[in-house]
């Protein structure tokens, strides 16, 4: 099934959930809220009116918002769902415990603020949501898992969705507004957001699964308080991807036609990238990063890798301008091949390059094994490096002879058009 079929599914699934909950049930068992209540309830119909449910009040059945209708529940027990359909705001507060779901249909701002929603927080064609408990979750014992505030946040065709200190079960956005985490958890579940508006910010919280953006107008970000336990793609959308010493505990990544910058920096720290894939976006900047396998940056604008870690094979290819420069590379394998230039590796160390069918090449200062320097174009610079092969063919023009005191140490075998060198 396609996702735009998923998406569709999804709001045909709310709205019809909310459509038979909103099914009329017996006069004797619904209490017509305007105004406060308390006490004991079946049902709760606040019908076009202002409704506070005061503490200590016991709702039995599901409370129903309908026609621009405000409800506020502080410190309230409903045993079935709260349901707004043309509900102008609803709020849940101080201490309120949902043991069914949240449903919302063409309805205003949903607050879940100090309290506990057992099933799914699931809103449609509605303005915002905001999760904001004072406290992250319940302050479990050492060793618990938290106690969700929401099971399961669902959101189709809506605003901005807000999560504050707010632990809940996975969030889903589909064709919404902005989706922010600020101190909250993603737990056991993953995130994920398509055809937004407005992108994604994580900052000082942890997802346990996925995060997955995709067809988003916006732009990704995680800062270095956030762990993420899974992988993180980012596809076909619009907006840049910055990773500022996030914690990347699966290591993977992968930027697949994303019309933005994609940064990574200060990682190096926090987080050893697995597999790294950047492909068909624009410029890519990699600093203090460090990967323990493939690299794969191609057919993107720019690349700029200084001061990292590639402890496996890096593949660089089809982009603009290439700079390495600072880097270790763990003796593995690093191709650069097809890129426009100009392609500037200076300074790095312990790896073996293939600098093929560039434009304008500057090798310079680097320590290494095998170098092939071959089939590029615009200018070849090789100057003050130190390894044991060096092969060079075929460029045009060839390269420059180095100039006095910037000779190469070449140990076993310099070929070709650097057998002088």
């Amino acid at each position: 099934m396609s996702q735009e079929s998923n998406r569709n599914g999804a709001g045909l699934a709310i709205a019809g959930a909310i459509a038979l909950l909103m099914l009329p049930v017996a006069a004797s068992a619904q209490t017509l809220c305007n105004g406060s209540i308390s006490g004991t309830h079946d049902d709760v119909i606040v019908n076009g009116v202002s409704c506070t449910i005061e503490p200590g009040t016991l709702v039995r059945g599901s409370v129903m918002v309908t026609s621009g209708g405000t409800l506020t529940a502080n410190g309230a027990q409903i045993n079935g769902s709260v349901i707004g359909s043309g509900a102008e705001d609803m709020t849940l507060d101080l201490g309120t415990m949902v043991n069914g779901g949240v449903l919302a249909d063409s309805s205003g701002t949903v607050h879940v603020f100090d309290a506990m929603v057992l099933g799914d927080l699931s809103v449609v064609n509605s303005i915002d949501v905001v999760i904001h408990p004072t406290a992250l979750c319940d302050d479990p014992a050492p060793g618990a898992p938290p106690a969700n505030n929401v099971s399961s946040v669902k959101i189709q065709s809506s605003g901005m969705v807000r999560l504050t200190n707010a632990c809940v079960g996975s969030v889903e956005s589909a064709e919404s507004d902005a989706l922010s985490l600020t101190d909250s958890k993603v737990f056991p579940g993953s995130v994920t957001l398509s055809k937004g508006n407005g992108g994604l910010t994580i900052i000082g919280s942890t997802v346990e699964g996925e995060v997955k953006v995709s067809e988003t107008t916006g732009a990704v970000s995680a800062d270095a308080g956030t762990t993420i336990d899974g992988a993180v793609s980012v596809e076909k959308g619009t907006g840049a991807v910055t990773l500022a010493g996030t914690t990347l505990a699966a290591g993977d990544l992968n930027v697949v036609e994303q019309e933005g910058d994609v940064t990574l920096d200060g990682m190096a720290q926090t987080t050893s990238l697995s597999d790294l894939k950047v492909e068909k976006s624009w410029n890519v900047t990699l600093k203090n990063v460090e990967t323990d396998s493939d690299t794969t940056l191609v057919n993107n604008r720019d690349i700029s890798i200084e001061y990292s870690t590639l402890g496996s094979d890096a593949a660089i290819a089809s982009n603009g301008a290439v700079t390495l420069r600072g880097n270790g590379f763990s003796l593995e394998d690093v191709i650069v091949s097809g890129n426009g230039g100009p392609v500037v590796v200076a300074e790095n160390s312990h790896f073996n390059i293939s600098l093929i069918q560039n434009n304008d090449v500057t090798f310079r200062d680097n320590s290494f094994t095998d170098a092939d320097i071959s089939k590029n174009t615009g200018g070849v610079s090789i100057t003050n490096n130190t390894g044991e092969v060096l092969k060079c063919f075929d460029n045009d023009p060839p390269p420059d002879p180095p100039q006095p005191g910037l000779e190469n140490t070449i140990t076993e075998l310099a070929d070709g058009q650097c057998a002088d060198f």
